[in-house]
């Protein structure tokens, strides 16, 4: 490990600056680094690729933990989202913030859990009710949620035809709303 010199210049036999503006600042210690802490760093001598190939497992291993601790957290944003969206079809004005705020939700989570088409969905939903002009249509909306329940449900994959001609429809009838809305 080299020791880098800190910035200021050379220092006094004392130890203490050479400079009266310098002389205001606190002066430094080392701190030693405890061996758990070094155990788990990257080793500064070796190659990018050995850190890289040292360190990409144990992100593999964690990332599988994360998605173990985190199984039924999809299936329950989508049921928040359904019930949100029962509560805007019966007139809740609050439930259509909170219905945009829970699909932007599940759109960014989906892809932490290899769920890329029910993050598409999700994100079809959240341009629906973010577009400006009249209204989301009850029935769009209620397709998108339904496609979600189905797609966690089905353990629908991305290369799933059906589940990909869904998406491409539900996107296209999004936009073809917010064309309309202009």
């Amino acid at each position: 490990m080299r020791i880098i010199p800190p910035p200021g210049g050379p220092r006094s036999p004392g130890g203490g600056p050479k400079s009266e503006t310098s002389a205001r600042r606190r002066p430094r210690t080392s701190v030693p680094v405890p061996e758990s802490l070094r155990r788990k760093a990257l080793a500064f001598d070796m190659s990018m690729e050995e850190a890289l190939a040292r360190a990409l497992p144990r992100a593999d291993a964690a990332q599988a933990e994360i998605r173990a601790a985190f199984a039924g957290r999809l299936a329950e944003m989508a049921a928040r989202l359904a019930a949100l969206a029962e509560r805007r079809a019966r007139g809740d004005a609050k439930a259509t913030a909170e219905l945009l705020r829970a699909a932007r939700d599940l759109a960014a989570t989906a892809p932490l859990f290899e769920a890329v088409l029910v993050g598409r969905i999700a994100e079809s939903l959240a341009r629906l009710l973010a577009a400006r002009g009249k209204a989301p249509p009850a029935a769009l909306v209620a397709a998108h949620v339904d496609a979600l329940s189905a797609a966690l449900r089905e353990g629908a994959r991305d290369d799933d035809p059906l589940a990909l001609a869904l998406c491409a429809e539900l996107e296209r009838a999004v936009a073809r709303h917010s064309t309309e809305g202009r």
